[in-house]
């Protein structure tokens, strides 16, 4: 076998191996490049929004037997799509334990949810701007008076306050009245659960949003009664949520849903479904002295 063979055939070889890994190196590349695909390019491309919702009085709400949907943040959201030329397509149930990972994972763009802002969020979570806020209260087994304008006696270890992990009585119990003691349960168990134990005694206080509340009493008469007090224990801005990184999406609802703000649609949505009870969800107070 000639010199010059054995060249030609060491030339021929490195080509192939240098074309090999570069063919290996643009489909990595591409590999990588769709699986790096935003939500909001996702969006972009398919023109269609899609939602991780989680079901909850007034804000979204679910008829076991049609599959319809209504409530406060459905009608926003469906607006919201109207307006920026989207499709709104309900793509997941979840719960508030659950909804982080289906955005990590891609299952959906968004959570079309009434987001409450919350430090144990931050890291993981972007908001909207305020939609609107709901007030939180103090809530006791009828005929305690014990608390009223008298919050700080719930600081007290002979008083337990029934929480959920991971949502605002856990919050509001940890923050404001350490001294307590703690009838706590998982994060998924349905918020009403800390109102039945208020009711049944097996509690003295939770806090949670009057509407709810509004709702539970008017079901279960004479079972629990609002601690008197001036203001809200707490307030929280109510707004959609997606993944910590999508500045852009969070961009384009932002604007969408501040035209919505400025033309009046979202009071319009509000009153819908607090006529019972106006005080339960409050409107964004106008940026301007008319």
């Amino acid at each position: 076998m000639s010199k010059s063979f054995l060249t030609l055939l060491a030339v021929a070889i490195a080509l192939v191996a240098s074309l090999t890994t570069a063919s290996l190196v643009r489909h990595n590349a591409l590999t990588t490049q769709v699986a790096k695909e935003s939500a909001y390019d996702r969006v972009m491309r398919t023109h269609t929004l899609r939602c991780g919702y989680v079901v909850y009085e007034s804000a979204l709400m679910k008829d076991p037997n049609t599959g319809v949907f209504s409530g406060i943040i459905y009608d926003i959201t469906e607006l919201l799509g109207k307006r920026a030329g989207l499709k709104i397509e309900w793509a997941e149930e979840v719960s508030f334990g659950s909804m982080i990972e289906g955005l990590k994972t891609g299952r959906y763009d968004a959570l079309c949810i009434n987001g409450w802002n919350s430090g144990g969020y931050s890291a993981f979570l972007s908001q909207t701007i305020p939609l609107y806020y709901s007030a939180l209260d103090a809530y006791t087994w009828k005929g305690n008076n014990r608390f009223d304008h008298n919050l700080g006696a719930i600081n007290d270890p002979s008083v337990k306050i029934s929480a959920i992990d991971g949502t605002a009585t856990k919050v509001i119990a940890d923050q404001n009245f350490p001294n307590a003691t703690q009838l706590t349960m998982p994060q998924t168990t349905d918020y009403i659960t800390a109102l039945v134990n208020v009711a049944e005694k097996k509690a003295d206080v939770t806090f949670i949003e009057r509407h709810a509340a509004s709702m539970f009493m008017g079901k279960n008469p004479d079972k629990i009664q609002r601690v008197i007090k001036d203001t809200p224990i707490r307030y929280y801005a109510n707004g959609l949520q997606m993944d910590i990184g999508e500045n852009k999406l969070l961009a384009m609802f932002n604007m969408t849903l501040e035209e919505m703000l400025g033309s009046g649609d979202i009071d319009v949505i509000l009153d819908r479904y607090r006529k019972d009870d106006p005080s339960s969800f409050l409107p964004v107070a106008k940026p301007f002295i008319e």
